[in-house]
C-alpha cells in the first residue's frame, strides 16, 4: 500500500473539520428549536392542537441526533463503544 499524499491528508482533515462544524451547528439549531417549542408550550402561546408542537419537538430532537451522529469524533466514539 502506498502512503497518502499530503494533499489527500489535508483534504480529509478539512472535511472532518467541516463535518464537525456542521454537526455542532445542527445540534445548536435543534436545541434552540426544542427550547423555543417548550417555551411556547409553557407560555401558552402554542396552538391549541398539541400535535403540531409534538411534531416540532420530535423534528428538533431528530436534528440534534443527526448533528451528533454527523460529527466525526462522536460517530467514531459511538462505533467503538458498540
Amino acid at each position: 500500500m502506498s502512503e497518502k499524499s499530503t494533499g489527500v491528508v489535508a483534504i480529509e482533515l478539512g472535511g472532518r473539520v467541516l463535518a464537525g462544524a456542521l454537526g455542532w451547528v445542527l445540534v445548536l439549531l435543534g436545541t434552540l428549536g426544542a427550547a423555543a417549542t417548550l417555551l411556547r408550550l409553557a407560555g401558552g402561546t402554542a396552538p391549541t392542537s398539541l400535535v403540531g408542537s409534538a411534531v416540532a419537538l420530535a423534528v428538533c430532537v431528530l436534528v440534534v441526533a443527526v448533528g451528533l451522529y454527523g460529527n466525526p469524533s462522536i460517530r467514531e466514539r459511538l462505533r467503538s463503544a458498540l
